[in-house]
């Protein structure tokens, strides 16, 4: 744990100075399209006001990283410094020298961390008071990117759902989950997965793919067995899969998996992957093949 002393914040006397910077943040919520361009908004200006040579800024979900900005450093490095090690454990601001990490949390719910390499001393008390400012930018649009996820999750089950009812083939409704798994992931192939065979799969150009395209059956015997989603976004780099021969034999490097459920069985597995590192797929995108999912599952016997 580190000393107290290097752990305190210095008070800020008088007017709060930096007042238009931390305005500013609360603003960029407006005009953010996603978590990763909200993230990348706020660190530029961090980086812009604090004058710091390098910087991330880190957005946690249940504790784990969901979205990332980076300024000249790469992901694992931020991760990495101890600066932000402290901050993620004891939840306070760490001024270390040069090396700055400030915690920004919501009802005990750790949102994100904000780190700053090389930045101006005398603006060390201003950015320690701006942490208000983050919260409330970031917390604000986490509640209505939560709303609108939900909204998009109801929207695909009621399209996926009537659909069906409406008579058209199984395989049809699941070629139209398939193609919407593509497009809201930004992956290359989407795939059900039936025990260790392919029940149907297509490519980003609308391919159907044959029964004997390769795809990671580590990954998806896993999620059938436990009956857990799996989301990896730089599969080769993440410890406990990068050894999997089937991810390092098709260079893939994202992978979302979500198993097919109907009553306690499971029947198979929806799977999308990339051998592009897919930054912005994250929470939100799972939960749609998720919902996906929920409807598909009673549909397998007729694909």
């Amino acid at each position: 744990r580190w000393p107290e002393h290097r752990l305190a914040a210095p008070a800020v006397q008088g007017p709060a100075p930096g007042l238009a910077e931390a305005l500013a943040l609360v603003d960029d919520m407006r005009h953010a399209s996603s978590v990763h361009d909200l993230a990348n908004r706020l660190l530029h200006r961090l980086v812009d006001f604090t004058g710091a040579q390098a910087g991330a800024l880190l957005v946690y979900r249940d504790l784990q990283v969901d979205a990332v900005a980076l300024a000249f450093l790469e992901e694992a490095a931020a991760l990495e410094r101890p600066e932000v090690e402290a901050a993620l454990w004891d939840r306070l601001p760490v001024f270390d020298g040069g090396h700055w990490a400030l915690p920004v949390a919501e009802d005990g719910v750790l949102l994100a961390i904000v780190y700053l390499e090389d930045a101006d001393a005398s603006r060390q008390a201003t950015f320690a008071a701006m942490g208000e400012a983050l919260r409330l930018s970031l917390a604000q649009f986490l509640r209505l990117q939560a709303f609108e996820a939900q909204v998009e999750r109801l929207a695909l089950s009621e399209r996926l759902a009537r659909l069906a009812l409406e008579g058209h083939a199984p395989r049809e409704v699941v070629r139209t989950a398939l193609a919407v798994a593509l497009a809201v992931t930004g992956a290359e192939r989407a795939l059900v997965v039936r025990g260790e065979d392919l029940a149907m799969g297509v490519d980003a150009a609308g391919r159907e793919l044959p029964a004997d395209t390769p795809f990671s059956r580590t990954i998806c015997r896993w999620v059938h067995n436990t009956r857990e989603a799996v989301r990896l976004v730089d599969a080769q780099e993440m410890e406990g899969w990068q050894q999997a021969q089937s991810i390092l034999a098709l260079g893939l490097r994202t992978l979302v998996a979500v198993p097919l459920v109907a009553g306690d069985a499971v029947l198979g597995v929806l799977y999308v992957d990339s051998t592009d590192v897919l930054k912005m797929l994250g929470a939100r995108e799972q939960g749609l093949l998720e919902a996906a999912a929920r409807v598909l599952a009673p549909m397998l016997t007729g694909v």
